[in-house]
């Protein structure tokens, strides 16, 4: 079954929970990399991107989306895997595509939120394509 796309008038998501998954590494190293089995995800908490811009010492386009979890998140191996929001009782929206992370602060860590791709941003070029 085909999963839904954020369009471009979906909103900011700020806030509101969704799940990133992946098939990236387990390990929180930066000189180790474990990769799974099996599909991982974790919640993560759309959070906003002037919190990422002060983490990245940059500016957070608004083409990106940036989203943390407590002590879970993307890694290495990730980028892109879906961010994807469950709204109640309404098919599961792909809000956002794995980018990258903070890779001085590692994964999964409280201080550093990763950078998703918006992909309502995209919308247009995704349809037409």
């Amino acid at each position: 079954m085909p999963i839904c796309i954020a369009g471009p008038d979906s909103g900011s998501f700020e806030k509101k929970k969704a799940l990133a998954m992946g098939w990236g590494s387990t390990s929180r190293s930066r000189d180790r990399q474990k990769l799974p089995d099996i599909l991982q995800y974790a919640s993560q908490k759309v959070v906003p991107n002037s919190l990422c811009s002060l983490t990245y010492r940059m500016q957070i386009p608004d083409t990106g989306l940036c989203a943390t979890g407590l002590l879970k998140g993307i890694c290495g191996g990730d980028s892109g895997g879906p961010l994807v929001f469950f709204p109640k009782d309404q098919p599961p929206v792909e809000i956002g595509v794995a980018s990258y992370i903070n890779s001085l602060k590692g994964c999964g860590r409280l201080l550093g939120p990763a950078v998703f791709s918006r992909v309502s941003a995209y919308y247009d070029f995704i349809m037409q394509t």
